[in-house]
């Protein structure tokens, strides 16, 4: 179980990235909100924006995303609380919090990640990362990746996107992105297509902490790969690492 921050505000910085879930735009005064959980060894939680309670973020599991909501935008509390809740502080703990001032006509996600043990090292500790969305239009013929480390235990990442049914990262590969920290976030515009997508230690190509195949690009689009799951042994399958992706476009 989450162990229990009651009331206490987590420190968050913002990184400039692509993301997004559906076509529509913020209003010229509001801001749009999605919340992503990818917190392995966490409970289901309840998502709460300044208090209120979307059905869609009722009873979020681990690898839950629901849609963007559109909300004010002003100075803004995002808030996990252990499913079923009823209230904004009663009857259960509040688990996490986040505090942000949105912009107007911006799209934020925030990623629920790290780790809920509690043997979890300060940099595991589990917390909200605020991105911002980029949610334009890409170059003509390409994809919009955003690649977001979620993985707590995996630490510097190199990811590579190479052609399907590749089965090991050639000497001569060029990162898609490369030497991400976990919660770093990058985007690239890679050329639509199929793909293999490999995530290794960063500079270790032979490394492979994961590899999903078969993965389409389609142009004009944009999406959000979450590397998430935990690497040390002893991990139940369902908490291994994995590659979520979710479409923004």
């Amino acid at each position: 179980m989450v162990r229990p921050l009651l009331a206490a505000f987590a420190a968050v910085a913002l990184v400039a990235c692509g993301g997004g879930s559906e076509t529509t735009e913020p209003t010229l005064a509001g801001s749009r909100v999605r919340v992503i959980h990818l917190l392995p060894d966490g409970p289901v939680v309840d998502l709460r924006i300044n208090g209120a309670l979307p059905e869609p973020m009722r009873a979020v599991a681990f690898g839950g995303a629901p849609g963007y909501q559109s909300t004010p935008a002003r100075a803004t509390v995002i808030t996990a609380q252990l499913s079923p809740s009823t209230t904004p502080d009663l009857p259960l703990p509040i688990l996490l919090t986040s505090r942000i001032d949105l912009q107007p006509r911006t799209d934020y996600t925030f990623v629920l990640s790290g780790r809920a043990a509690p043997d979890a090292t300060p940099e595991e500790s589990p917390g909200f990362t605020p991105y911002i969305d980029d949610n334009s239009a890409p170059p003509a013929g390409t994809t919009r990746v955003r690649v977001v480390h979620g993985i707590s235990d995996g630490g510097p990442v190199d990811v590579y996107a190479l052609p399907a049914g590749t089965t090991t990262v050639p000497v001569a590969a060029t990162p898609l992105v490369a030497g991400m920290s976990f919660r770093s976030a990058r985007v690239a515009t890679p050329t639509a297509g199929s793909y293999a997508l490999f995530v290794t230690r960063v500079g270790e190509r032979t490394t492979v902490l994961l590899r999903q195949d078969n993965v389409t690009l389609t142009a004009g689009t944009g999406v959000t790969v979450l590397a998430r799951g935990f690497t040390r042994p002893g991990t139940p399958l369902a908490q291994q690492p994995a590659l979520q992706i979710v479409s923004d476009r």
